[in-house]
C-alpha cells in the first residue's frame, strides 16, 4: 500500500473517531429522540473503543517516526504535564489499593470496590500516559528503543545522565519499598483474615506500581530537565 494511501486512511480513522465521540457526547446530554438515538448509542459503545484504540496507535506512530534530533518537545510543557500526571496516577494507585486492603468486602459503610476501581483505573491511565510521553520524547528515553536511535553526541550524553540519575533514584525507591514492606509484613495475616482467608488480587498493583515507576523515571526526569 502506498504511503499516501496509508496517510489518508489514518486521517479518516482519526476524524471518524473525533466525529463519533462528538456525536456520542452530544446525544448523552440532549433529550431522547427515539430509535436513532438509542441505535447510535449502541453503535458507539461497540465501535468507539476500536476507533479510539486505532487513533491512539496512529497518533503515537506519527510522533515516534519523526526525526529524534528534533526533540524540542521532549521537555516542553506538554511533556511536563504528562510526567506529573503519571506520578500522580501512580500515587493514586498505591494509596487507593492500600486503602482497599483494610476494608472488608462485606463492609457496607465503606465502598472497598470503589477504591479498587480507582486504583486499577489510575494504574491503566499511568501506563497509557507513559507510552504517550515516550512518543512525545521520540523514544529517546525509552529503554527498549535506545539502541535503534541515531543520536548525536549531545543527545547521547544527555540520555546517559538521565539514566544515571534514574538508576540512583530507582535504587532508593526499591530500598524504601523493601523497608516499608518489612515494616508492614506483620499486617499480612490481618489483611488475609479481613478477606476471608485469601490474599486480595489487587494487592499485586503495589509491586506493579513500583515497576511502573522505575520504567517512568527516565522519561519523567527528562521531561523536567532544564533545556
Amino acid at each position: 500500500m502506498k504511503r499516501s494511501t496509508k496517510v489518508a486512511i489514518s486521517r479518516w480513522v482519526v476524524w471518524a473517531c473525533l466525529v463519533n465521540w462528538a456525536l456520542f457526547l452530544l446525544l448523552l446530554v440532549v433529550p431522547f429522540t427515539g430509535d436513532f438515538h438509542s441505535y447510535f448509542l449502541l453503535y458507539s459503545f461497540a465501535l468507539l473503543p476500536l476507533l479510539s484504540f486505532a487513533s491512539v496507535i496512529i497518533l503515537l506512530q506519527g510522533l515516534t517516526t519523526r526525526d529524534p534530533k528534533r526533540e524540542k518537545s521532549a521537555n516542553g510543557m506538554a511533556a511536563r504535564i504528562i510526567a506529573s500526571l503519571i506520578i500522580g496516577a501512580i500515587v493514586v494507585t498505591v494509596y487507593s489499593i492500600t486503602k482497599s486492603l483494610w476494608i472488608s468486602p462485606w463492609d457496607i459503610t465503606l465502598n472497598r470496590f470503589a477504591y479498587e476501581n480507582i486504583g486499577g483505573g489510575a494504574g491503566f491511565v499511568a501506563v497509557l500516559l507513559l507510552f504517550i510521553l515516550s512518543a512525545i520524547q521520540k523514544d529517546i528515553y525509552w529503554v527498549a528503543r535506545g539502541k535503534t536511535l541515531q543520536l548525536d553526541e549531545r543527545q547521547a550524553k544527555d540520555r546517559q545522565q538521565v539514566f544515571e540519575k534514574s538508576y540512583k533514584i530507582g535504587a532508593f525507591l526499591v530500598l524504601l519499598s523493601a523497608w516499608f514492606f518489612e515494616m508492614k509484613l506483620h499486617s499480612l495475616p490481618q489483611i488475609i483474615s479481613i478477606n476471608a482467608g485469601s490474599i486480595p488480587g489487587d494487592i499485586y498493583w503495589l509491586p506493579y506500581s513500583l515497576a511502573l515507576t522505575l520504567f517512568a523515571l527516565p522519561l519523567v526526569i527528562a521531561a523536567w530537565r532544564k533545556k
